[in-house]
């Protein structure tokens, strides 16, 4: 028993120190979760069209440089998987249609957008000024706040204030102010006001944190825009990643053009004490810690020791049955 309770007092001694993830949130989701695909989906009715054929052509080429998947549906055709029943009332007669939907792991059922598909649909769908920006500040390792305006300037700008005074928490971010009326920007009020079933009908200044790739942490609305709120949101996007699966971590996914394959090779536009060199030798742990290397080493031993106690309690079970 004595040996038993020594084995067991290692393994505590050896897991306790080993954590899930160093890396900031938001670096963390830069360089490691890939934005979820949108899915854009043109509905008609019989053969399509030279120029129809076109712009589906010119919405999937677009679409290859985005998060987002194109699907054409011809109602009168058998259709494989499930085709929400209101795609079948959208009238079609006089050309087709084009229905975005959110990403299927944000589990959102209502439609992102909808409408004519034709060229400055196609335009608008994937590319606005303020998603350049938004796309541009993120590929530099800098999340930003989205801050959807009311209309109401006392109430916009106080709400712009909270946010300005209190995102200072790393990792250094921004703030990018929206109006709901821009005409260059009504796909992306329409994804906001969609990523949540609560939001559509307010008509508050909300204020958006956007992290990773393009992924919106929540929204805060209108009196919910407070210090306290905001230094919350501050300090998760810049605290330890405790979970590396994408799944079990809030939020939902932009549809954004960019490229993000070289995001791990710009981290030298991020802060200085979190700029790393892949061809540079491996730093000291901080605060004493244990690097990752040892970090698996120690794991893997613990796992060992667990092994080894279970295979010491049986023989001992059986060398007492036996006696």
């Amino acid at each position: 028993m004595m040996r038993f309770g020594i084995l067991c007092g290692l393994c505590l001694v050896v897991v306790a120190p080993v954590r899930a993830c160093d890396t900031p949130v938001y670096r963390y989701a830069l360089e490691n979760w890939p934005a979820d695909d949108y899915r854009a989906i043109v509905l008609h009715r019989g053969p399509l069209g030279a120029e129809a054929r076109r712009l589906v052509d010119q919405l999937q080429k677009r679409a290859a440089a985005a998060n987002l998947t194109v699907e054409v549906i011809d109602l009168d055709q058998p259709v494989k998987g499930d085709v929400p029943s209101r795609f079948y009332k959208v009238d079609v007669s006089a050309a087709p249609a084009l229905v975005l939907r959110y990403p299927a792991a944000s589990r959102i059922e209502a439609d992102a957008w909808s409408g004519p598909r034709n060229p400055e649909a196609v335009e608008a769908l994937l590319d606005s000024p303020a998603r350049r920006q938004v796309a541009a500040r993120l590929h530099a390792g800098e999340p930003v706040w989205l801050l959807l305006e009311s209309g109401t300037k006392e109430a916009d700008e106080a709400a712009a204030r909270v946010v300005e005074e209190n995102r200072t928490a790393p990792p250094t971010s921004s703030v990018l102010r929206l109006r709901r009326d821009d005409p260059a920007e009504r796909v992306l009020v329409r994804l906001l006001l969609g990523s949540e079933p609560d939001l559509a009908g307010r008509t508050e200044p909300m204020a958006f944190p956007v992290f990773g790739r393009g992924r919106v942490l929540y929204a805060l609305v209108g009196a919910g825009i407070t210090p306290e709120n905001v230094r919350r949101a501050a300090s998760f996007l810049g605290g330890d990643c405790s979970c590396t699966v994408k799944r079990d971590n809030p939020g939902t996914d932009l549809l954004l053009t960019a490229d993000w394959r070289d995001v791990r090779y710009q981290r030298a536009t991020m802060p200085e004490d979190i700029v790393t060199d892949d061809t540079a030798q491996p730093a000291a742990p901080p605060d004493g810690g244990w690097s990752r290397g040892a970090l698996w080493v120690a794991v893997t031993f613990a796992g060992g020791l667990v092994v080894l106690t279970g295979t010491l309690a049986l023989r001992s079970r059986k060398s007492h049955s036996a006696a």
